[in-house]
């Protein structure tokens, strides 16, 4: 269920408070100051809608268009899991591009005017964070910020719909070779989080339960967030490999064509299509095991402690297991790429011994018909007789 509110055509929705409230005084001025808050951010940020959610409002409606009359009555099991209630503030990590150019991102004046940017390491530029300047935060006990990795992706902790979109169409305007926005909304992930004060830090009933009451600052403490980027680290990854599943299986989908054509007997392809899907897939592997930050653990070799939520959000969406599969898939269709293209060059080297054997025919041939049709010549020598030293 949506509410839709006619001041800036904010979008909030009434599932998912991020901000709960005893008194009906307090609600309203947690609402005011957050409208607010993205009314400024909206106007500073007036431009592309690319990633508005106004934009993907249509692809929504056919997500979920409203059952025929004739439709079946019986739920499905899988119904349940849509009416369990859905509480505290949310983890959303979305992939964007191939890359972002994170130090125009750390410039961007849209994003300054409201944020306070900040690198994670000093020795790396691997990854920014993002809090709200002291004048736009609304509540102190609860967090609202965002981390930018240079390879795609953004994960947000705490923030609303509205204010995610404000910041998506400031980060499109730095990203490198970027997916399709129907691609995007597939591969989103997110996961509910809640502080508390004691406890270690797990997932529970799929919902994060983070504890900040060890540190003096909270949630604010600078340990306290680079365990956040650590999780949010292996959130990315888990997002990066959902883009990686989908290429794939956009670029094996013709293959099954190709497979039924072979058992007919029939070699579908050129040379020039076997050498396209050979570099396809070998620049898909390329991008999965040697150029893609988000699955490299160096940032953890001297911080052990927090390697810990970093290969906890790796269980949690079992990337490891996705990767081995996404590469017994890559081995597979580069194997039946090679023998396609083993094919097509025996058939390649066969028309050239073909040729071959029918140029020494035709020569064989000539040979005959020349030898057959010529008539005996009659050979004249001549020999000059040396005249006589008398003469």
């Amino acid at each position: 269920m949506w509410l839709n509110c006619a001041i800036h055509d904010i979008v909030v929705p009434c599932s998912r408070q991020l901000y709960s409230c005893n008194t009906s005084s307090r609600f309203t001025t947690h609402l005011s100051g957050r409208l607010c808050v993205l009314t400024h951010f909206k106007c500073v940020h007036k431009g592309d809608s690319r990633y508005s959610l106004e934009a993907i409002a249509p692809l929504e409606q056919q997500r979920y268009r409203a059952p025929r009359k004739n439709a079946r009555k019986r739920r499905p099991l899988t119904a349940a899991y849509d009416f369990q209630p859905v509480t505290g503030p949310y983890i959303v990590a979305i992939p964007l591009a191939e890359s972002f150019d994170l130090s125009t991102v750390a410039k961007d004046s849209r994003l300054v005017e409201v944020y306070q940017p900040a690198c994670v390491d000093e020795e790396s530029d691997e990854g920014l964070h993002f809090v709200p300047k002291e004048q736009y935060i609304i509540d102190r006990e609860s967090v609202r910020e965002f981390f930018v990795f240079a390879d795609g992706v953004v994960v947000f902790w705490g923030m609303e719909n509205a204010e995610r979109a404000q910041v998506l169409r400031c980060l499109g305007r730095h990203v490198e070779s970027d997916y399709d926005s129907r691609m995007v909304q597939e591969e989103i992930d997110t996961m509910p989080f809640a502080l508390k004060d004691e406890g270690r830090t797990q997932i529970n009933d799929d919902q994060l339960l983070l504890n900040v009451g060890k540190y003096e600052r909270g949630h604010n403490s600078s340990f306290s967030i680079l365990e956040r980027y650590s999780f949010s680290h292996g959130m990315a990854a888990s997002v990066k490999v959902a883009i990686w599943e989908s290429q794939l299986s956009e670029q094996a989908e013709p293959l099954a064509a190709t497979t039924k054509a072979l058992s007919q007997g029939v070699i579908p392809w050129r040379r020039k299509d076997a050498l396209k899907k050979t570099g396809q897939f070998s620049a898909l592997r390329h991008s999965i095991n040697l150029n893609c930050n988000l699955l490299n653990t160096d940032f953890y070799w001297e911080r052990e402690e927090l390697e810990y939520f970093y290969e906890m959000a790796l269980r949690h969406f079992t990337v490891p297991r996705r990767l081995k599969l996404l590469n017994s898939r890559l081995d597979y269709c580069e194997d039946l790429v090679k023998l396609i293209d083993g094919m097509l060059s025996h058939r390649h080297a066969s028309t050239l011994e073909w040729m071959i054997i029918i140029l020494i025919i035709v020569e064989v041939i000539f040979e005959i018909f020349t030898f057959t049709d010529s008539a005996p010549r009659k050979v004249v020598i001549c020999e000059e007789q040396p005249r006589a030293i008398d003469d």
